[in-house]
Formats: structure tokens, C-alpha cells, sequence
């Protein structure tokens, strides 16, 4: 799916500036990176009572909708306190693709957050599951209700492999996922830089922008798989994620909106 979240990333940039959708950042620190909270270090173990208590400690979200963001959506990838993402310039190439994706193919992105006691301030594990529809109908998929197979993409305790650490504060979820694969259809892409997220996040679902850098040959493979030529990717390759000198990989922010939903 889009965003599947391999490539264990050699670049140690962190995140800046995350601009997301509506008012969740602007310009300010996404929180990603060295500030972010311990994997699994609950920020509701303080003897205070959280303020917004949830019902579970673990919680899943089906993307029910996935577009390329525009140019002032994303996160400073390479440290140079710009916003990187070139997918902006080929939004309208992208995005149809996204939007067959999320409509009907079988494989679904499932956001994942757990150690969560609080909806307003905690601190949280956060990961990305490639699940996949088993019922064979995809228009339930984004019901709020539907269960789907994560497969390989969770641990023994049930929680995603590509997995990092955030932090809600004021319902606003920051984290960073250093290790990430994206699947899309039969095409799977490994993330060149750490994927970051940053959005409101409640009960119901998050909403919010999801940011890395892919490489810029397995993304051109993926655009031909599309009926998309391949130079497009090599043409918007804007991140240098080995240090010499050429940009190799392409940055891209996507504006997601989740559901809940399940997994088994």
C-alpha cells in the first residue's frame, strides 16, 4: 500500500519543521527524532489520572484517504530547514493512483499506536502494518469496523515491526519510524530516510501528514508498474541519502485520514 513502511536508514536527520494538515503544526517542532519518547515508555505512569482516558492500550486505524500533499506540507528531511517534498510537483499524476489504491485493492496501511492510556498527553509506541482484506470486498474496508490481516508486519506481542516512538501532546501526535517498508499492490519500497507523522489523533481515527524519502529507482520501477515513465522519479530526486553529492532518493508528504478498525 502506499506507504508501506527497509532500508535501515544511514541518514540520522531528524525532523525540524513538520507542517501537517489544519492547525495540528505549523513551523514548529515535530518532536520527531532525539525528542521523542522511549519505544513503549508510557507517559501515563505519573500516579495522575489521564485527562483523556482511553479504552485500550492499543488501538489500530485503517487510511481511508491518502493524497500527495502540497508544497508547504512535510518535514525538513535533510536538515536544511526547508520542507522537502517533491511528490508535490506531480500531485495530480499521484494521486489517482493513490485514490485506486485505497478504493479497491486489498492491501490496506494500518496506523498503529500502543502503551496508550491518555488521547491528550502521552508518550506511545507508533508503527505502520501493511494489512490486507481478506473478505474480498473492499467496500467495507473503511467502515470503522472491518478486520484485517496483518501478517508479517506485527510482533509476538502484536505490534508493528516498523515501529518508532511518539508523543501526544494536546491531541496531537508526533513520532518517528526509522525502519519502514511500503507496500504497494505487489510492489513493495523501502524508505531511504526515517518516516515521520504528525496529526490529530482521537478515538476515531488520525488525521494528519505522513513524510519520508523513497528511492528514486524503486520508485520509478513502482511508476512504471503504473503506466507512469520511470524518469519522473529520477527527475524529482531532491534528498542525498549518501553523502555524495547526487540526489538519489525523492521526498514525498501525503495528507492520510484514518478510521478505526481491527486486526487478527
Amino acid at each position: 500500500m502506499l506507504l508501506s513502511l527497509l532500508i535501515a536508514c544511514n541518514n540520522t536527520t531528524t525532523a525540524k519543521d513538520a507542517i501537517s494538515l489544519g492547525d495540528t503544526a505549523t513551523n514548529a517542532d515535530s518532536g520527531a527524532g532525539a525528542d521523542s519518547a522511549e519505544l513503549g515508555d508510557s507517559g501515563g505512569d505519573t500516579g495522575t489520572p489521564p485527562a483523556c482516558p482511553v479504552d485500550s492500550d492499543s488501538v489500530t486505524f485503517v487510511t481511508d484517504s491518502i493524497a500527495v500533499g502540497t508544497s508547504s506540507e512535510g518535514f525538513d528531511l535533510d536538515g536544511d530547514g526547508v520542507i522537502d517534498n517533491a511528490a508535490a510537483l506531480a500531485k495530480s499524476l499521484l494521486d489517482p493512483q493513490l485514490l485506486d489504491f485505497t478504493a479497491n485493492q486489498p492491501e490496506v496501511l494500518i496506523l498503529q499506536l500502543w502503551d496508550l492510556q491518555d488521547w491528550c498527553n502521552d508518550a506511545v509506541g507508533v508503527g505502520f502494518i501493511n494489512g490486507l482484506d481478506t473478505d474480498g470486498d473492499p467496500s467495507d474496508n473503511h467502515s470503522g469496523s472491518e478486520v484485517f490481516d496483518p501478517g508479517a508486519d506485527v510482533d509476538a506481542d502484536g505490534h508493528a515491526v516498523y515501529a518508532g516512538a511518539g508523543t501526544i501532546a494536546g491531541s496531537v501526535v508526533t513520532g518517528t519510524i526509522f525502519h519502514a517498508q511500503l507496500n504497494f499492490g505487489f510492489v513493495s519500497i523501502d524508505t531511504a530516510t526515517p518516516l515521520y507523522l504528525s496529526g490529530t489523533v482521537a478515538a476515531d481515527g488520525f488525521s494528519g501528514i505522513v513524510g519520508t524519502a523513497v528511492d528514486a529507482v524503486a520508485l520509478g520501477s513502482f511508476l512504471e508498474s503504473q503506466g507512469l515513465p520511470a524518469s519522473l522519479a529520477t527527475s524529482l530526486a531532491d534528498v542525498d541519502t549518501d553523502g555524495d553529492g547526487t540526489a538519489d532518493a525523492v521526498s514525498a508528504a501525503f495528507e492520510v485520514h484514518t478510521v478505526t478498525c481491527g486486526i487478527h
